[in-house]
């Protein structure tokens, strides 16, 4: 469900799979919130 929400940046889903708090982290990156993770298909999609 991850990728699939990743990939065709569905909002939605990244609401069901991720809490409120949850921290999404990357060598060089870190996404806190739910809020913040929603923005990182975009953020996929530019690189």
């Amino acid at each position: 469900m991850y990728a699939r929400a990743m990939d065709r940046n569905e909002p939605e889903t990244i609401d069901r799979i991720f809490t409120p708090d949850a921290v999404l982290r990357r060598p060089s990156m870190v996404w806190e919130g739910v809020e913040a993770i929603r923005k990182v298909p975009a953020w996929l999609h530019e690189r």
